[in-house]
């Protein structure tokens, strides 16, 4: 006998099935009480039992674990997590909100799939009693499992939206920034090659004259992030706080500005919260230490002291309200990155205020963003998928993909498109202004790769073509082409194939995330 497929399973169903049964339930015990009436069906359902019917077992094994109950009521110490919300015939709510997230469809999907194979299983008669048994045992069990990691799936989105009813702060990993404009003045840039190399030398010593000895400067042309030893210790010792952890917090702090502030001027200040680079990153609350609490509560305050200074040249044709005509205007100024108002700190505990770590604090952009904010000129591409990246074990394609957007954003202005049909559907031809050497860009994204050419020049191969290929996939960089030859180097000898790979010229134009930013900017 053939296994019949098992029925879909709806949540909404089975909650309209759960209060008819206890409408009918009822009336059986003479209470005078319709469906329609949801306090006496609760008041039902506290003696009659939700699990007592088949559509109650259903919907609370659905339901069971999930997260979106918090948005709702609190976990409650020393008290059973289910059922919620009292009963669960008042879990309309709750049901609307797993539905819109999705992770209802994907229980639904877990529970079907659960039921075919428990069907399967007692549908075999090879078995015998304690095989069945067992195996049902393990079913249950891998159904459990599944049921956990739908839930901590959801988690954060859960969060971000509990954040946004409380009125804390708007949510920055909402769909409405997976792409999202930034500041790109060449002294981003900057900040971005100094986060990310690894060579301490190439930071020198700024010009005579400067007082601070120990100071240390990345400068290119008139824009330099210029790093002073300060009162806590040396400028070498300093040099250690600019990583990619230090890129990350300026980064969402940006975002943070466009989101959360009208994006007009840099006077409007905006709450940073340490919980919105933990949602960023995607960090698991069991892995939020206080130490790394700490460290980006270290970063935050490095970048709002004067031991980091941003130096900024800036040239922008204003527009002059008088004669209406846009003039060139040149700025010169020098200040943190951030400035910092009050540190948010809500739970506060007498016992160790004083070396307690805050949870944020209210800030808003330096000096050096005033003039680019107010003229709405220079403004970039955040791709949120750069942000998301494993720094342990993508740092190839984090690295390479800001380069990439960094150079992509600059030709965008030269870049030809052209649109025509392909079976019916417009898509969009794109020329960008001159090819990237393998070289350059392995360069300019400052990627351990020389050490690892001498001993294993196979593997830098490898390493590139698999971090373009995330890129395209994750829609940052579309299709690639190699000017001189195979993109692989299939072409080449085995032996000195890098050094041939490294001058070859390719041509990179913006993914399915940027075009969209780029056509408009045209």
């Amino acid at each position: 006998m053939e296994n019949q497929p098992a029925p879909e399973v709806n949540a909404e169903v089975l909650l309209q099935q759960l209060k008819t049964s206890l409408g009918n339930a009822a009336s059986r015990s003479a209470y005078s009480v319709s469906e329609r009436d949801p306090a006496l069906v609760q008041s039902v359902e506290k003696n009659y039992g939700a699990r007592a019917i088949r559509a109650g077992r259903c919907l609370d094994e659905l339901l069971a674990g999930s997260t979106a109950w918090e948005l709702f009521e609190p976990p409650v110490p020393r008290r059973s997590r289910l059922p919620r919300l009292h009963e669960l015939s008042q879990c309309a709510p709750l049901l609307n909100i797993m539905r819109e997230s999705g992770e209802l469809g994907d229980r639904e999907r877990a529970f079907v799939q659960k039921d075919a194979k428990l069907a399967a299983l007692w549908q075999d008669s090879t078995l015998t009693d304690e095989q069945r048994r067992l195996q049902t045992e393990s079913e249950y069990s891998h159904y459990r499992d599944t049921l956990s990691k739908i839930s901590a799936a959801y988690r954060p989105k859960y969060e971000h939206l509990k954040r946004a009813v409380q009125g804390d702060a708007i949510p920055l990993t909402g769909p409405r920034v997976s792409v999202r404009t930034m500041l790109q003045p060449p002294l981003i840039a900057t900040f971005y090659s100094a986060c990310h190399t690894a060579d301490v030398n190439t930071f020198r010593q700024p010009a005579v004259g400067n007082i601070d000895r120990n100071s240390r400067e990345l400068r290119n042309g008139g824009n330099a992030v210029v790093v002073r030893s300060g009162e806590s210790g040396s400028g070498e010792i300093a040099l250690g706080m600019l990583d990619p952890m230090t890129w990350d917090v300026l980064t969402i702090a940006m975002v943070a500005f466009f989101v959360r502030t009208s994006g007009t001027s840099t006077d409007n200040s905006f709450p940073f919260q340490i919980d919105d680079y933990f949602l960023w990153r995607g960090v698991d609350a069991r892995k939020r230490t206080r130490a790394l609490h700490a460290q980006i509560n270290d970063r935050l305050k490095f970048l709002f002291s004067d031991q980091l200074v941003a130096e900024c040249e800036s040239s922008l044709w204003i527009t002059d309200p008088m004669s209406s005509r846009r003039v060139k205007t040149v700025s010169s100024t020098a200040g943190p990155f951030l400035y910092s108002h009050a540190p948010l700190v809500r739970h506060k505990n007498s016992a160790n205020a004083d070396d307690q770590v805050p949870e944020g604090y209210i800030v808003s952009l330096g000096e050096w963003a005033r003039s680019y904010v107010a003229t709405r000129s220079m403004r970039g591409v955040f791709v949120r998928h750069l942000a998301e990246y494993d720094l342990q074990r993508q740092q190839w394609e984090r690295r390479i993909g800001w380069y990439l957007v960094f150079q992509m954003f600059n030709q965008r202005r030269r870049m030809q498109f052209e649109a025509f049909e392909h079976r019916g559907t417009i898509k969009t031809a794109v020329k960008p202004q001159h090819p990237l050497k393998m070289s350059t860009v392995l360069v300019g994204s400052h990627v351990s790769w020389q050490d690892m050419a001498i001993t294993n020049p196979g593997k830098v191969i490898r390493q590139w073509l698999d971090a373009l290929e995330t890129l395209h996939r994750d829609g940052v960089i579309g299709p690639y082409m190699c000017l001189d030859g195979a993109i692989d180097g299939s072409d080449l000898p085995s032996r000195g194939r890098l050094v041939e790979m490294l001058e070859r010229r390719i041509e990179f134009v913006p993914g399915t995330l940027l075009m969209p930013h780029f056509r408009a900017r045209q």
